[in-house]
Protein backbone atom coordinates (compact mmCIF):
# COMPACT_ATOMS: atom_id res chain seq x y z
CA UNK A 1 0.00 0.00 0.00
CA UNK A 2 1.07 3.58 -0.61
CA UNK A 3 0.94 4.22 3.15
CA UNK A 4 4.10 2.10 3.53
CA UNK A 5 6.08 4.93 1.91
CA UNK A 6 4.88 7.54 4.41
CA UNK A 7 6.90 8.56 7.43
CA UNK A 8 10.25 10.08 8.31
CA UNK A 9 13.44 9.68 6.27
CA UNK A 10 17.05 10.62 6.97
CA UNK A 11 20.21 11.01 4.91
CA UNK A 12 23.84 10.66 6.01
CA UNK A 13 25.35 11.66 2.66
CA UNK A 14 23.98 15.16 2.04
CA UNK A 15 20.80 13.90 0.44
CA UNK A 16 22.29 11.50 -2.12
CA UNK A 17 20.45 8.59 -0.53
CA UNK A 18 17.67 8.32 2.02
CA UNK A 19 16.69 5.72 4.60
CA UNK A 20 13.48 5.13 6.49
CA UNK A 21 13.70 6.27 10.11
CA UNK A 22 12.64 4.16 13.07
CA UNK A 23 9.62 5.73 14.83
CA UNK A 24 8.49 3.92 17.97
CA UNK A 25 6.07 4.06 20.84
CA UNK A 26 8.42 2.74 23.53
CA UNK A 27 9.59 -0.45 21.75
CA UNK A 28 6.79 -0.79 19.18
CA UNK A 29 7.24 0.59 15.67
CA UNK A 30 4.24 2.72 14.73
CA UNK A 31 2.23 2.18 11.57
CA UNK A 32 3.55 4.20 8.61
CA UNK A 33 1.91 7.61 8.37
CA UNK A 34 2.40 11.19 7.27
CA UNK A 35 4.78 13.54 9.04
CA UNK A 36 3.17 16.97 8.61
CA UNK A 37 5.95 19.05 10.18
CA UNK A 38 9.59 18.53 11.23
CA UNK A 39 11.81 21.05 13.04
CA UNK A 40 15.18 21.07 14.75
CA UNK A 41 15.46 22.63 18.20
CA UNK A 42 19.18 23.35 18.46
CA UNK A 43 18.98 24.46 22.10
CA UNK A 44 17.37 21.15 23.07
CA UNK A 45 19.62 19.19 20.69
CA UNK A 46 16.66 17.34 19.17
CA UNK A 47 14.46 17.05 16.12
CA UNK A 48 10.69 17.14 16.61
CA UNK A 49 7.99 15.84 14.27
CA UNK A 50 4.20 15.89 14.15
CA UNK A 51 2.94 12.45 13.06
CA UNK A 52 -0.60 12.12 11.73
CA UNK A 53 -2.88 10.02 13.99
CA UNK A 54 0.00 9.45 16.43
CA UNK A 55 1.30 12.61 18.13
CA UNK A 56 4.56 14.50 18.62
CA UNK A 57 7.88 12.62 18.44
CA UNK A 58 11.51 13.58 19.06
CA UNK A 59 14.93 12.35 18.02
CA UNK A 60 18.49 13.28 18.91
CA UNK A 61 19.92 11.88 15.66
CA UNK A 62 17.07 12.00 13.11
CA UNK A 63 17.27 8.21 12.83
CA UNK A 64 15.55 6.91 15.96
CA UNK A 65 12.35 8.62 17.05
CA UNK A 66 10.28 8.20 20.19
CA UNK A 67 6.92 9.49 21.32
CA UNK A 68 7.04 12.40 23.74
CA UNK A 69 5.98 11.32 27.21
CA UNK A 70 3.97 14.51 27.63
CA UNK A 71 1.93 15.47 24.59
CA UNK A 72 0.50 18.96 23.99
CA UNK A 73 -3.13 19.04 25.16
CA UNK A 74 -5.16 16.32 26.80
CA UNK A 75 -6.30 14.30 23.79
CA UNK A 76 -3.13 12.67 22.46
CA UNK A 77 -3.18 9.76 24.88
CA UNK A 78 -1.77 6.33 24.11
CA UNK A 79 -5.34 4.99 24.22
CA UNK A 80 -6.61 7.45 21.60
CA UNK A 81 -3.32 7.36 19.66
CA UNK A 82 -1.92 3.81 19.75
CA UNK A 83 1.01 2.56 17.72
CA UNK A 84 -1.38 1.32 15.04
CA UNK A 85 -3.08 4.08 13.08
CA UNK A 86 -6.35 5.21 14.61
CA UNK A 87 -8.47 7.93 12.99
CA UNK A 88 -9.79 8.66 16.47
CA UNK A 89 -6.43 10.17 17.41
CA UNK A 90 -7.08 13.94 17.42
CA UNK A 91 -4.08 15.03 15.36
CA UNK A 92 -4.49 15.05 11.59
CA UNK A 93 -2.23 17.97 10.75
CA UNK A 94 0.23 19.54 13.16
CA UNK A 95 2.66 22.41 12.63
CA UNK A 96 5.78 23.09 14.70
CA UNK A 97 7.92 26.22 15.11
CA UNK A 98 11.10 26.95 17.07
CA UNK A 99 12.54 30.33 18.09
CA UNK A 100 16.13 30.43 16.77
CA UNK A 101 18.69 30.41 19.57
CA UNK A 102 16.19 29.49 22.29
CA UNK A 103 14.69 26.35 23.76
CA UNK A 104 11.26 27.73 22.90
CA UNK A 105 8.92 25.72 20.70
CA UNK A 106 5.31 25.89 19.54
CA UNK A 107 2.84 23.43 18.05
CA UNK A 108 -0.61 23.91 16.50
CA UNK A 109 -2.76 20.99 15.39
CA UNK A 110 -6.21 20.02 14.15
CA UNK A 111 -8.08 16.73 14.09
CA UNK A 112 -9.45 14.89 11.06
CA UNK A 113 -12.54 17.13 11.10
CA UNK A 114 -10.32 20.25 11.08
CA UNK A 115 -11.33 21.08 14.64
CA UNK A 116 -8.77 23.33 16.31
CA UNK A 117 -7.08 21.39 19.12
CA UNK A 118 -4.97 24.33 20.29
CA UNK A 119 -1.62 26.10 20.11
CA UNK A 120 0.88 25.07 22.77
CA UNK A 121 4.26 26.33 23.97
CA UNK A 122 7.20 24.45 25.45
CA UNK A 123 10.40 25.92 26.86
CA UNK A 124 11.96 22.63 27.98
CA UNK A 125 12.23 20.51 24.85
CA UNK A 126 8.70 19.13 24.98
CA UNK A 127 8.84 17.96 28.61
CA UNK A 128 5.79 20.12 29.36
CA UNK A 129 3.37 22.27 27.35
CA UNK A 130 1.31 25.39 28.05
CA UNK A 131 -1.82 26.24 26.06
CA UNK A 132 -2.06 29.67 24.42
CA UNK A 133 -5.21 31.77 24.28
CA UNK A 134 -6.66 31.66 20.75
CA UNK A 135 -9.61 34.01 21.16
CA UNK A 136 -8.30 36.33 18.43
CA UNK A 137 -8.16 33.38 16.01
CA UNK A 138 -11.43 31.66 16.84
CA UNK A 139 -13.30 35.00 17.00
CA UNK A 140 -11.35 36.91 14.36
CA UNK A 141 -14.02 39.47 13.50
CA UNK A 142 -14.76 38.41 9.91
CA UNK A 143 -18.51 38.00 9.50
CA UNK A 144 -18.18 36.25 6.13
CA UNK A 145 -15.93 33.44 7.45
CA UNK A 146 -12.22 32.81 7.66
CA UNK A 147 -11.85 32.53 11.44
CA UNK A 148 -10.43 29.50 13.22
CA UNK A 149 -9.22 26.38 11.43
CA UNK A 150 -12.10 25.56 9.10
CA UNK A 151 -9.51 24.58 6.43
CA UNK A 152 -6.85 23.40 8.84
CA UNK A 153 -6.03 20.25 6.91
CA UNK A 154 -5.22 22.45 3.91
CA UNK A 155 -3.68 25.61 5.39
CA UNK A 156 -2.04 25.66 8.82
CA UNK A 157 1.33 27.25 9.57
CA UNK A 158 3.39 28.70 12.42
CA UNK A 159 6.47 30.93 12.62
CA UNK A 160 8.15 32.02 15.85
CA UNK A 161 10.19 35.20 15.38
CA UNK A 162 12.46 36.45 18.18
CA UNK A 163 11.60 40.00 19.20
CA UNK A 164 14.43 41.24 21.38
CA UNK A 165 16.20 38.96 23.85
CA UNK A 166 13.10 37.48 25.52
CA UNK A 167 9.94 38.28 23.52
CA UNK A 168 8.54 36.35 20.54
CA UNK A 169 6.28 37.34 17.66
CA UNK A 170 4.23 34.22 16.98
CA UNK A 171 2.61 34.16 13.53
CA UNK A 172 -0.22 31.71 12.88
CA UNK A 173 -1.33 31.15 9.30
CA UNK A 174 -4.71 29.66 8.43
CA UNK A 175 -7.19 31.32 6.08
CA UNK A 176 -6.05 34.60 7.69
CA UNK A 177 -2.71 35.59 9.14
CA UNK A 178 -2.56 36.17 12.90
CA UNK A 179 0.12 37.56 15.19
CA UNK A 180 0.67 37.57 18.95
CA UNK A 181 3.65 39.15 20.70
CA UNK A 182 4.59 36.91 23.63
CA UNK A 183 6.42 38.53 26.53
CA UNK A 184 7.40 37.56 30.05
CA UNK A 185 4.40 39.51 31.35
CA UNK A 186 2.03 38.07 28.72
CA UNK A 187 3.24 34.55 28.08
CA UNK A 188 0.06 32.92 26.74
CA UNK A 189 -1.48 35.51 24.36
CA UNK A 190 -4.15 36.24 26.97
CA UNK A 191 -3.51 40.00 27.16
CA UNK A 192 -4.65 42.80 24.88
CA UNK A 193 -3.26 43.55 21.43
CA UNK A 194 -0.47 43.14 20.50
CA UNK A 195 -0.16 40.57 23.31
CA UNK A 196 -3.15 38.65 21.98
CA UNK A 197 -3.72 37.23 18.52
CA UNK A 198 -4.52 39.97 16.00
CA UNK A 199 -6.10 39.28 12.62
CA UNK A 200 -3.58 40.95 10.31
CA UNK A 201 -5.46 40.33 7.06
CA UNK A 202 -9.27 40.10 7.52
CA UNK A 203 -9.56 38.58 4.04
CA UNK A 204 -13.32 38.04 4.40
CA UNK A 205 -13.93 41.00 6.70
CA UNK A 206 -12.42 44.19 5.24
CA UNK A 207 -10.16 44.98 2.32
CA UNK A 208 -8.38 48.05 3.66
CA UNK A 209 -6.13 46.48 6.33
CA UNK A 210 -4.07 44.29 3.96
CA UNK A 211 -4.43 42.99 0.42
CA UNK A 212 -3.10 39.50 1.07
CA UNK A 213 -4.51 36.35 -0.46
CA UNK A 214 -6.11 33.84 1.94
CA UNK A 215 -5.03 30.26 2.68
CA UNK A 216 -1.51 30.35 4.10
CA UNK A 217 0.85 27.46 3.29
CA UNK A 218 4.25 28.58 4.53
CA UNK A 219 5.80 31.33 6.64
CA UNK A 220 9.49 32.12 6.85
CA UNK A 221 11.60 34.95 8.20
CA UNK A 222 15.04 36.40 8.77
CA UNK A 223 15.98 38.79 11.54
CA UNK A 224 18.34 41.35 10.01
CA UNK A 225 19.77 43.84 12.47
CA UNK A 226 16.78 45.31 14.22
CA UNK A 227 14.18 44.28 11.62
CA UNK A 228 12.24 41.08 10.94
CA UNK A 229 11.90 40.29 7.24
CA UNK A 230 8.97 37.92 6.63
CA UNK A 231 7.66 35.96 3.66
CA UNK A 232 4.21 34.42 3.31
CA UNK A 233 3.30 31.75 0.74
CA UNK A 234 -0.39 31.19 0.03
CA UNK A 235 -2.90 30.32 -2.66
CA UNK A 236 -2.22 33.68 -4.32
CA UNK A 237 1.58 33.49 -4.46
CA UNK A 238 4.28 35.15 -2.33
CA UNK A 239 3.90 38.20 -0.07
CA UNK A 240 6.46 40.03 2.04
CA UNK A 241 6.72 42.32 5.04
CA UNK A 242 9.95 44.29 5.20
CA UNK A 243 9.73 44.61 8.98
CA UNK A 244 7.17 42.69 10.99
CA UNK A 245 8.16 44.56 14.16
CA UNK A 246 6.99 47.94 12.88
CA UNK A 247 4.89 47.06 9.83
CA UNK A 248 2.53 44.35 11.10
CA UNK A 249 1.00 45.97 14.15
CA UNK A 250 -2.80 46.06 13.92
CA UNK A 251 -5.85 43.85 13.64
CA UNK A 252 -8.29 46.74 13.22
CA UNK A 253 -10.19 47.35 10.00
CA UNK A 254 -9.62 50.89 8.74
CA UNK A 255 -5.96 50.77 9.70
CA UNK A 256 -3.29 49.10 7.58
CA UNK A 257 -0.45 46.59 7.75
CA UNK A 258 2.59 46.73 5.51
CA UNK A 259 2.52 43.83 3.05
CA UNK A 260 4.08 43.71 -0.42
CA UNK A 261 2.93 41.40 -3.20
CA UNK A 262 5.86 39.73 -4.96
CA UNK A 263 3.73 38.21 -7.70
CA UNK A 264 4.25 40.74 -10.47
CA UNK A 265 6.78 38.59 -12.34
CA UNK A 266 5.66 35.13 -11.19
CA UNK A 267 3.15 34.77 -14.00
CA UNK A 268 -0.46 33.90 -13.42
CA UNK A 269 -1.21 32.56 -9.94
CA UNK A 270 -4.97 32.50 -10.57
CA UNK A 271 -6.87 29.24 -10.21
CA UNK A 272 -9.89 29.09 -12.51
CA UNK A 273 -12.54 26.70 -11.27
CA UNK A 274 -15.06 27.49 -14.03
CA UNK A 275 -15.56 29.73 -17.03
CA UNK A 276 -18.24 30.39 -19.61
CA UNK A 277 -18.13 31.35 -23.28
CA UNK A 278 -20.69 33.89 -24.49
CA UNK A 279 -23.24 32.00 -26.65
CA UNK A 280 -23.00 34.37 -29.64
CA UNK A 281 -19.87 36.52 -29.09
CA UNK A 282 -16.59 34.60 -29.46
CA UNK A 283 -14.64 37.50 -27.91
CA UNK A 284 -16.43 37.38 -24.58
CA UNK A 285 -15.45 34.93 -21.83
CA UNK A 286 -16.42 35.14 -18.15
CA UNK A 287 -14.30 33.27 -15.61
CA UNK A 288 -14.81 32.20 -12.02
CA UNK A 289 -11.63 32.04 -9.95
CA UNK A 290 -10.78 30.60 -6.58
CA UNK A 291 -10.93 33.48 -4.05
CA UNK A 292 -10.20 36.09 -6.75
CA UNK A 293 -13.59 37.10 -8.14
CA UNK A 294 -14.85 36.82 -11.71
CA UNK A 295 -12.56 38.27 -14.40
CA UNK A 296 -13.89 38.71 -17.91
CA UNK A 297 -12.61 39.61 -21.34
CA UNK A 298 -14.31 40.97 -24.41
CA UNK A 299 -11.26 40.56 -26.68
CA UNK A 300 -10.36 36.89 -26.40
CA UNK A 301 -10.15 36.49 -30.18
CA UNK A 302 -8.82 39.91 -31.17
CA UNK A 303 -6.08 40.37 -28.54
CA UNK A 304 -3.11 38.18 -27.65
CA UNK A 305 -2.88 39.55 -24.06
Amino acid sequence: PVTLNRGLYYSTDAGLTWKYASVKDTSTVIDPGSATSVVYNASAGKFFAAMRFHGIYSSSDGINWTRLTTQPGNGLTTVACPSHTSSGCPIYRGELAVVPGRNEMYVWYVDVNETDKGIYKSTNGGTSWTALNETGITSCGDVFGGCGTSQGAYNLELAAVPNGSTSTDLYAGAINLYKCTITTASATCAGTAPNSFMNLTHVYGCSDIAKVHPDQHHLDFQVVGGTSLLYFANDGGIYRALDGYTGLTTGTCGLSNQFDSLNQTLGSMTQFVSFSQHPTDANTILGGTQDNGSPATGTSQTSSS
